[in-house]
């Protein structure tokens, strides 16, 4: 069965009962779709998106952990870095982390989205190799896989609870630092790091030409082996959701980037691995020529379609029976 999955794509707040269909502002669905399943965020949930959310549930990560963690899994990233794992002591920790900025407020800090920071290889190198000479004692050491995605290795694992980058951008950071017994350890040494890089060269030569210093290290969490998959083929561009399905064990050629795949070959290649068993498709719904309608008239997608919708707290999960191909040539016709 196909799952077409598009994060970001309900409007405002989660309607207090089950809606009857779509509201304005939603991703257009055909009226013939059902509605399966409802979920709105907790309060004890909103350390990661809904979008993360429901891929966690589905992937099985457990609790504690946000989805984004699974990242690391990503080869595409892994083979960006070109560089092994660094090997773990009995006892010692992996975690999947990014540099970031924290802008100051008057009574607050704000976190700057991390994808944003433009920050050069060479530069992500200095940064990393400053903290690990510094760190050294600690059993803390930095690897960096691309500028914007890296491996901090604890020689001692930390019991600590994180919030997703993504949940935490733009927002006060309050409630989205790490918090558990070993948060204050944890908070400590990122508070060393922060004025180790206040004056590096780096963050001079940022500051000189304008950009956001790096002054943080956001840690997404720690990511480990999963369940198996609950889908054959996984089609996305999206690093957690491709790291989720490694960590599930697909293997590369079943997890595969729509971007390097033309809407053609794409609809085909879809069609093909809907066939031989579950199959999971993610679309950004800002970019998707056509919306859902390419993929719900294809004469070759004839089963039941799942669509999982989310937003700001909430996901809905959607059934479309397929449309037989002569009934969108009788609707066309009659335009």
């Amino acid at each position: 069965m196909l799952t077409l999955f598009i994060p970001d794509s309900l409007a405002g707040a989660p309607p207090a009962a089950l809606p009857a269909g779509p509201r304005p502002g939603d991703v257009a669905l055909p009226g013939g779709a059902r509605l399966l399943a409802q979920h709105e965020m907790t309060a004890s949930e909103l350390r990661q998106t809904p979008w993360e959310a429901w891929l966690a549930e589905r992937f099985g990560t457990g609790h504690g952990t946000p989805a984004a963690a699974w990242s690391l899994f990503d080869a595409s990233i892994a083979e960006a870095g070109g560089a092994p794992a660094p090997q773990l002591a009995p006892g010692g920790q992996m975690l999947t982390a990014c540099p970031a900025h924290l802008q100051a407020g008057l009574d607050h800090l704000v976190l700057h989205p991390p994808g944003e920071l433009g920050l050069a290889p060479a530069d992500a190198q200095a940064l990393a190799s400053a903290a690990n000479g510094h760190f050294r004692d600690d059993g803390l050491q930095l690897q960096v896989l691309s500028p914007g995605q890296w491996r901090l290795r604890l020689a001692r694992a930390l019991d600590v609870d994180f919030a997703s980058s993504h949940v935490a951008t733009g927002r006060r950071l309050d409630q989205y630092m790490p918090a558990g017994p070993d948060a204050r350890r944890l908070r400590a040494l990122l508070n060393e790091m922060q004025m180790l890089w206040h004056e590096h060269p780096v963050n001079e030569g940022r500051r000189d030409r304008g950009e956001p210093p790096v002054n943080a290290l956001w840690i997404e969490g720690h990511a480990q082996s999963l369940p198996p998959s609950p889908y054959l083929t996984v089609f996305s561009d999206q690093p957690t959701t491709r790291g989720l399905a490694l960590a599930a064990g697909l293997g590369r050629a079943s997890v595969i980037s729509p971007r390097d795949t033309g809407p053609t070959a794409l609809m085909q290649a879809v069609a093909q691995a809907a066939a031989r068993g579950p199959t999971l498709v993610e679309l950004d719904h800002q970019a998707a020529p056509g919306g859902l309608e390419p993929w719900l008239s294809n004469p070759a997608l004839r089963r039941p379609i799942n669509i999982v919708l989310t937003g700001d707290l909430h996901w809905q999960h959607w059934q479309c029976a397929t449309v037989p191909w002569w009934r969108f040539w009788q609707r066309a016709a009659r335009r």
